[in-house]
């Protein structure tokens, strides 16, 4: 549920009260849409078939063809997301003017009980039910250097392993996320992996970003050169989520941007976005695309020096030990790997 001081809401923006402003747009437009999205991966329901006695004996079915045929649901994968800043998911209490984040991350579906061995007498078919507790299968180990014979302690060491045991320290220079794990310690660049996860996620929506509609629309003013490049390049920018109206010679308002884009970077991702068209001529269309997602990606990303909760954390480090996360859509690493033996070395324990 979503409570607002009354001070908070605007109900008079609109002459025929169609529409409604909140002073913290953003912040209310992420808890109903991450609200969703966790509501849908958190389902886990599945469907079972039970016949009865007199169906089967009509039918004339064999009790194990009658199992056989009854398909067993498989479980439901979560969908990857990931939110913009503040927040990944869950639900959202505005009180008094301060806002506090509820998150919970997708919970994984019970596996489903085997099936017995068919007997001798036929009997009714009972319907398949997940066991009430199950166990989660032990995450695999992370190789040792015995193992691998990988002498190089670089990204390569988490990238082949499977979520492993970790203990997310926590953060520093609100920088870079800490992260014991396997015997190593990581430094992962927070920006540089969440603006991969954007990337990813934007470029799977197949040059069709969702929009996020201002109430308070931008004025933007371009260039002669910025103008004629908006007017060719004017369905590259709508299919990235912005909706640009001209307003005079040169001048246009900003009614649109793609969705978790912070609004206070419209002008700097747009005029990004230019730069690398002015560049890009020579480039092909998947190419320029990929560069203008590129300065999207960055710009919905959580900064450098921003506070991130301890639920934003731990998802941006599932996604780099999971291997989905290696480089940032510019070829950076996001992750740096210490063991014990380089630690010690640097504080001359040993030679």
């Amino acid at each position: 549920d979503l409570d607002v001081r009354f001070s908070q809401v605007d109900v008079n923006v609109h002459p025929a009260k169609t529409e409604i402003k909140f002073s913290e747009e953003k912040t209310v437009f992420d808890a109903v849409h991450y609200a969703v999205l966790s509501a849908l991966s958190g389902e886990t329901r599945t469907a079972s078939v039970t016949l009865s006695a007199g169906t089967r004996r009509a039918a004339a079915v064999p009790e194990r063809e009658v199992r056989a045929a009854s398909p067993v649901p498989a479980p439901v994968s979560a969908p990857r997301f990931v939110a913009p800043a503040p927040s990944f998911g869950g639900v959202l209490r505005v009180q008094e003017a301060v806002y506090q984040t509820s998150l919970e991350l997708p919970t994984r579906p019970a596996p489903v009980a085997p099936l017995p061995a068919p007997s001798a007498a036929p009997r009714a078919p009972e319907p398949v039910k997940a066991p009430a507790s199950a166990e989660e299968p032990a995450a695999a180990p992370l190789p040792t250097p015995a193992d691998s014979q990988i002498v190089e302690k670089t990204v390569q060491n988490v990238e082949n392993c499977s979520l492993p045991d970790h203990k997310i320290l926590g953060e520093t220079m609100k920088t870079y996320i800490l992260v014991e794990c396997g015997g190593e310690l990581l430094l992962i660049d927070k920006h540089a992996a969440h603006e991969r996860v954007n990337f990813d996620r934007l470029r799977a929506q197949e040059r069709h970003i969702m929009a996020q509609s201002l109430l308070q629309p931008q004025p933007l003013r371009l260039r002669a050169d910025e103008a004629e490049l908006l007017e060719q390049r004017g369905a590259l920018f709508q299919e990235l989520g912005f909706e640009i109206e001209p307003y005079g010679e040169r001048d246009y308002m900003v009614r649109a941007v793609p969705a978790g884009m912070d609004p206070g970077q419209t002008g700097a991702a747009l005029e990004e976005i230019f730069d690398k068209l002015r560049r890009g001529r020579s480039l092909s269309e998947q190419e320029v695309w990929d560069e203008a997602l590129h300065t999207v990606a960055c710009k919905a990303a959580v900064k450098a020096g921003w506070d991130s909760a301890p639920q934003e954390l731990e998802r941006l480090v599932e996604e780099v030990l999971s291997g989905r996360v290696k480089y940032c859509p510019h070829g950076r690493p996001v992750v740096v790997a210490l063991s014990r033996h380089d630690l010690d070395k640097m504080f001359k324990r040993i030679v």
